[in-house]
C-alpha cells in the first residue's frame, strides 16, 4: 500500500480535491536533455555508428549536487563501447557533456543500457539507451583538382634529356578519410623515358581536404612522343583507385629550335649589357652533344643542408630560380643569360646569393666566379646529377612543409572539436533566490529535526518491501538494498 501511493505521489498523475499532486524532487535525479543520434536510426532512438562518437547532455534535476566520483556504467549489452565514464560533480539546474567512443563493430544492431552510478554503486536517473549501428561501407572518392596536362590540347613539350616536373593535386570528396596506406604508384611508361619506380607516400586527407605531389620524369635525347600513367592506390581499401597521365613529347628538329628561342619575357636573369635579342641558340643539337661539367658532390650536399634550414618561403623561391637556371644552361648552350647569370641581377641576388650556400650550389654545378657573374664554361653542361639532386631535395622539401601544414589543420579541428564536461547553469536571480531559500529551508529542518528522534513504524509486513527510516536525518528510502530516495522521515507518507 505504501508503494502504491509513494508511485502515486512520484508520477503527479494522481489527484485530490481536484488539484494535480506536484512530483516530488529526487535527492539524486537526472534529466536527458539531447541523446546521440545517427543516420539510419528510428527517431527518437539514442543511436551510434561503430566507430564513432556517443554523446549524450544530461543535466543535474535533483536536490543535490552528484557525488564526487559518479560514473556512467554500462549495465546492459555487450562491451561495444566505454563501459566506465566518469561524471563530474555537477550541482543542481547544472548541465554536463558526456563522450563515449564506440569502437565495437558488430555485425548487426545491438542494443546498450548506461546508468548514472554514485561511488557506492547506486543507481540514479533513468536509463540511457543506445543502440549501436554496423560500421557503413567506406566511401572513397578523388577528384583530381589540377594536373600538369591542365589548359592543354596536346602534349607537354620537353627539350631532349630535360627533367621535368609534373604536379597534381588531388581532392578527398568523400564522406570518409583516406587510409593511412595510399601512395602513388607507377603503371606504365614509355621505353626511353627515366621515370622512378619507387613509389609515393600519399599524405591521409581527411573529407574536404585535398594533397599535392610531384614526380619527377628525365626525358630521352631523342625527339619522340612518351606516356607515363601512375595510380592512386591502396592495399586496405581497393576501391580508392585515380588513374594520372601525363603525355609529353620532344620536338624535332625544327620544333626543338623554336621551343629553346621560347625564353619568357618576365624578369630573368640577365648577364651584363646583354638584350633579350642578344641571345643566340646552338639549333637542333642543344646540349645533348656537350660533357658534363665536373661537380663537387660535398660542396652541393653541405650547401642544400644549409638551404633547408632558411624559411620555406625563400627555400621556394631560391629552388624554383635555380632550378630554371641550370636547366636553360643545359637546355640552351649558347644562351648566355642563363649559363653566365650576373650577380647584379637584383633577382638572383634575393632568391639565390642571399641565402647561406646559394652561391655554392652554382660553384658545385661546375659553374666558375667572377667579379660580376657566375660562367659556366661553353665547351660544358651542367651534370644531370645535380639536376636530380636539386630535385631531389626541393620535392623533400616541399614534402615537409605540406606535412608540417597537414599536421596543423589537424591539430585545428582537433581544438574545434574538445568539449567542456561542466556548463555552469544559468538561472536568473528569482531562481538563484529561490534555490537559497529551500536550501535554509533543508538546513532549519534538519537542526530542528536533531533533538527529534524519528521512530518506526510498528505495523507488522509480510514482506520485506516499505517506507523504512535510515537515520536520524529524516532520509526515508524504498528497499533500503536498492536505494531510491522518496522523501523526508516521520513527514513522509
Amino acid at each position: 500500500l505504501k508503494l502504491a501511493r509513494a508511485l502515486y505521489i512520484r508520477t503527479a498523475h494522481g489527484r485530490r480535491g481536484g488539484a494535480a499532486l506536484p512530483a516530488m524532487v529526487l535527492d539524486l535525479d537526472c534529466t536527458v536533455v539531447s541523446r546521440p543520434s545517427c543516420e539510419g536510426s528510428e527517431a527518437g532512438e539514442a543511436s551510434a555508428r561503430a566507430g564513432g562518437p556517443a554523446q549524450w547532455v544530461l543535466a543535474n534535476s535533483g536536490r543535490l549536487a552528484w557525488p564526487e566520483g559518479a560514473t556512467l556504467r554500462l549495465v546492459g549489452g555487450p562491451v561495444l563501447a566505454d563501459p566506465v565514464v566518469a561524471v563530474p560533480p555537477a550541482g543542481p539546474g547544472q548541465r554536463i557533456i558526456v563522450d563515449l567512443h564506440v569502437w565495437g563493430d558488430p555485425d548487426e544492431e545491438r542494443g546498450l543500457a548506461y546508468a548514472l552510478t554514485t561511488p557506492e554503486e547506486r543507481l540514479f536517473g533513468p536509463l540511457l539507451r543506445l543502440q549501436v549501428l554496423p560500421r557503413p561501407p567506406r566511401r572513397l572518392l578523388c577528384r583530381v583538382l589540377a594536373s600538369p596536362m591542365d589548359g592543354r590540347t596536346g602534349s607537354l613539350e620537353a627539350a631532349p634529356g630535360e627533367l621535368k616536373v609534373l604536379q597534381w593535386c588531388l581532392a578527398n570528396v568523400g564522406p570518409d578519410p583516406w587510409p593511412d596506406d595510399a601512395v602513388v604508384r607507377l603503371e606504365q611508361a614509355s621505353p626511353g623515358l627515366q621515370v622512378g619506380d619507387a613509389p609515393v607516400q600519399v599524405p591521409q586527407a581527411h573529407p574536404g581536404m585535398s594533397v599535392e605531389f610531384c614526380v619527377s620524369v628525365a626525358l630521352p635525347g631523342t625527339p619522340g612522343r612518351f606516356t607515363a600513367r601512375w595510380a592512386l592506390a591502396s592495399e586496405s581499401c581497393p576501391e580508392l583507385r585515380e588513374r594520372l597521365t601525363a603525355e609529353l613529347v620532344v620536338p624535332g628538329e625544327g620544333a626543338e629550335a623554336r621551343l629553346c628561342n621560347a625564353v619568357d619575357s618576365a624578369e630573368e636573369v640577365h648577364a651584363p649589357g646583354a638584350a633579350p635579342g642578344d641571345n643566340k641558340v646552338a639549333g637542333a643539337a642543344g646540349a645533348a652533344g656537350l660533357p658534363e661539367a665536373p661537380f663537387d658532390r660535398e660542396l652541393l650536399v653541405r650547401a642544400l643542408e644549409q638551404i633547408r634550414g632558411c624559411d620555406w618561403d625563400r627555400q621556394e623561391a631560391c629552388f624554383c630560380t635555380l632550378l630554371r637556371v641550370l636547366r636553360k644552361a643545359s637546355s640552351a648552350p649558347a644562351d648566355s643569360m642563363f649559363r653566365r647569370p650576373s650577380k647584379f641581377s637584383q633577382k638572383l641576388t634575393d632568391e639565390v646569393l642571399g641565402l647561406p650556400g646559394g652561391s655554392d650550389i652554382l660553384l658545385a654545378a661546375g659553374f666558375e666566379e667572377d667579379d660580376k657573374a657566375f660562367q659556366l664554361p661553353p665547351e660544358l653542361r651542367v651534370a644531370d646529377a645535380v639536376l636530380v639532386e636539386l630535385e631531389s631535395s626541393a620535392e623533400a622539401a616541399w614534402m615537409s612543409r605540406r606535412r608540417q601544414e597537414r599536421d596543423e589543420r589537424i591539430r585545428v579541428e582537433r581544438g574545434r572539436k574538445k568539449n567542456y564536461l561542466v556548463n555552469a547553469a544559468r538561472v536568473d536571480d528569482e531562481t538563484k533566490a529561490l534555490l537559497q531559500r529551500i536550501h535554509d529551508d533543508q538546513a532549519d529542518l534538519a537542526a530542528h529535526q536533531e533533538d527529534k528522534p524519528t521512530k518506526a513504524s510498528k505495523a507488522q509486513m509480510s514482506t520485506k518491501w516499505g517506507a523504512k527510516v535510515a537515520g536520524s536525518g529524516g532520509d526515508v528510502t524504498l528497499n533500503s538494498k536498492g536505494g531510491g530516495s522518496l522523501g523526508g522521515g516521520q513527514h513522509g507518507f
